[in-house]
């Protein structure tokens, strides 16, 4: 069984997206954030976690963490907006896919 860590247990500040995505979406799309991290601890990644979720808000103006779920470097899912919250990470494609960052460059 797959465990997500909710929104709740890594501190999101920002509300949880209205539902508005429907259901049965069969497009993902796969980034990294583009910031070097090398961490293993869950504490870690849930700072992380605030930080980014910071910068999608103070800089990108985005309504809360952009995507539907990150991926840290130990394979732990972190609940972002969700299976039915409309992202902010692909433009044009927000309203019709699920986003999904992973912690790092890729490496």
């Amino acid at each position: 069984m797959v465990s997500i860590i909710s929104r709740a247990d890594w501190q999101s500040v920002y509300g949880a997206p209205k539902p508005t995505l429907p259901l049965g979406i069969k497009t993902v799309f796969i980034h990294t954030f583009a910031v070097a991290y090398n961490k293993t601890s869950l504490e870690d990644s849930i700072i992380h976690m605030r930080s980014i979720e910071k910068f999608h808000v103070k800089e990108r103006k985005w309504r809360g963490f952009g995507y539907s779920w990150a991926i840290d470097t130990q394979g732990r899912i972190f609940e972002g907006r969700g299976e039915r919250g409309a992202g902010a990470h692909t433009m044009n494609h927000n309203g019709t896919s699920y986003g999904i960052g992973l912690f790092g460059h890729g490496d």
